[in-house]
């Protein structure tokens, strides 16, 4: 009987906190360590569809754990605010112990998500590994509590964005917290990719361009112009059409998701404006090679200047309540990247 009233406490505790099953396993007993903010009069202002956990343990070990959203009443993770400005409401651990892929630069601890972002790395990672590439190397996701970081990134934000490393191979432990082990794969002088890009790379791409829960993929320009040259058939440019060229980017490319369903205060990118052909596509991946058009010098002093500064976006409110129920401080940045 015992038994009995405690898995009936265990489910009314669940239900109250909109968690599931499979949320439960994610962080252990709901009764243990679990504390609902959303009563608290200091985070009174959240949105009801976001649930607070103070106990944030990683995600069992156990890569064949299906990450799923909660019950109505609330969210186990939750983007807020947009990719560049805004945070992650109980961001989730990437798993360290994962088979096809594994965590880059673990020290820095930036391997935190939503939700949707752990199940793209596993579905990703097996899907690479059937395609002949050993395993994923995971570069930066966001912080614990999202937001900016104190250097490099200017979104990685909201727990929908992961750098790939250009790997092919699975790293021993001991080189997972060093630099250097990423694949260069683009010739900077020559604006070409070099000697090392090949299909294989080529796949890893688009496989994730064909996720759909895929919103854009950041490259190297030359990477993209490669990308077109191997494109054949006209069906697959929609997913060359995700793919988008970036400043940098010759070591590693930048997934970002979409706002997932049901994530109200998540802010949508613009999709960027169709093309119709590939050869389209690759025009524009050259045109970032054109020099900059020269700027004729103007006269201040024979004009008035009207314009006026663009307002500082300010951070969203519910992620300064987040941030001061966690007692966390936004860091300042010292420099960025995408």
């Amino acid at each position: 009987m015992r038994g009995f009233f405690t898995a009936v406490a265990l489910f009314c505790v669940q239900a109250f906190a909109g968690i599931s099953y499979a949320d439960s396993r994610l962080y252990g007993d709901p009764t243990a360590g679990v504390n609902l903010v959303a009563s608290n009069s200091a985070v009174s202002g959240l949105s009801r569809d976001v649930v607070v956990h103070t106990d944030r343990r990683a995600p069992v070990k156990n890569e064949r754990v299906t990450y799923a959203r909660g019950g109505s009443k609330g969210f186990i993770s939750q983007p807020v605010g947009s990719y560049s400005n805004g945070c992650l409401i109980n961001g989730i651990q990437a798993n360290p112990n994962a088979q096809h892929y594994q965590l880059y630069h673990p020290q820095n601890n930036r391997h935190y998500g939503d939700i949707t972002l752990l199940n793209f790395l596993d579905r990703y990672s097996k899907a690479v590994h059937k395609a002949g590439i050993e395993s994923v190397l995971v570069g930066d996701m966001s912080s614990r509590y999202g937001g900016p970081f104190n250097k490099g990134h200017a979104s990685h934000q909201i727990g929908l964005d992961v750098d790939i490393e250009f790997s092919l191979r699975r790293l021993p432990k001991s080189k997972l917290t060093t630099k250097g082990n990423a694949v260069l794969l683009v010739d900077r002088g020559a604006m070409t990719v070099n000697q090392n890009f090949n299909r294989k790379y080529y796949d890893m791409l688009m496989i994730a361009a064909r996720d759909p829960e895929v919103e854009r993929i950041f490259v190297n320009p030359a990477i993209k112009v490669a990308m077109c040259d191997m494109t054949k058939d006209e069906r697959e440019q929609p997913f060359l059409r995700k793919i988008r060229p970036w400043h940098g980017h010759a070591e590693h490319f930048h997934v970002r998701l979409k706002c997932p369903a049901g994530a109200v205060h998540c802010v949508k990118q613009d999709r960027p404006e169709p093309r119709y052909s590939i050869a389209q596509e690759k025009e524009e991946a050259l045109s970032w090679f054109e020099p900059k058009k020269e700027v004729k010098p103007v006269d201040l002093a024979s004009r008035v200047l009207t314009a006026k500064p663009k307002p500082k976006m300010g951070f969203p409110d519910q992620c300064s309540i987040y941030y001061q129920s966690m007692n966390v401080k936004v860091p300042e940045k010292k420099r960025t990247r995408r």
